[in-house]
Order: structure tokens, then sequence, then C-alpha cells
């Protein structure tokens, strides 16, 4: 399985995992976060692809309309591709032991603090 496919589904599986009584197969906390986390992704690469043409959010045309139009195509996106998956997941990886669900949870939010880091380090180290 891809790498890059796994991070997003393990994120799924385990923030709509802990809402799952509350919220069922919906899942919508799940969707939720992992609309966050893309959103965040595209965001940073969006801010270090006009820092590097020399440009800024500020000169676009239309520039508060980005953000909101990202975030909700985002999400949309995401609740698509998402529907119905909770019982698939669940079935890979509910079984996990108490280890590898804190291994997981740690993994979830290293996944969170990744477009940050990657920000932090193209503003201050590469000069941008």
């Amino acid at each position: 399985m891809n790498f890059f496919k796994i991070i997003p589904n393990y994120i799924f599986f385990t923030v709509a995992n802990r809402h799952f009584k509350k919220e069922g197969e919906d899942a919508f906390t799940g969707v939720l976060a992992v609309s966050f986390f893309f959103f965040m992704v595209e965001v940073t690469f969006l801010y270090i692809l006009l820092e590097l043409l020399g440009s800024s959010l500020k000169e676009l045309p239309y520039s508060e309309l980005v953000p909101i139009v990202l975030m909700i195509g985002t999400f949309l996106a995401v609740k698509k591709i998402y529907k119905n998956k909770y019982p698939k997941f669940a079935k890979t990886w509910k079984q996990d032991s108490i280890f590898y669900k804190i291994l997981g949870f740690i993994y979830v939010i290293i996944c969170f603090l990744f477009p940050v880091i990657i920000g932090v380090v193209f503003k201050n180290f590469m000069g941008i």
C-alpha cells in the first residue's frame, strides 16, 4: 500500500474510532481531521510556492477567498472519498495492541505538525 495513502487513512480511522459511538459510520470528525491535515499541507505548499515565485497570497486576485475555497473544496473531496470507509479501516486497524494505538496516536500528532515544520524550515533555513 502507498505510504502517502496510509497517512490520511490512518488519521481518519484513529479520529473516527475515538468518536464512533457518537457519530457512527459517517465519521464527521474523522473527515474533518483529514480535511484539516490536507488543508494545512496545501496552504504550506502554496505559501512556499508563492515565496519561491517572489509573490504573496495578498497579491492574488480575491486572495481572501483562496483559503476558504481550498478549505471547502478539500472538505467536500475528503467527505466523498471517505464515505462508508470506516468499516474497511476498522477491519484493518481495530485489533491493534495498546502499544500500536499509542504509537498511532503519536504518529497522527506528528502528521499534523509536519506542515508547520516544513514551513518553519523553509522560512528560517532556506531564506524564503
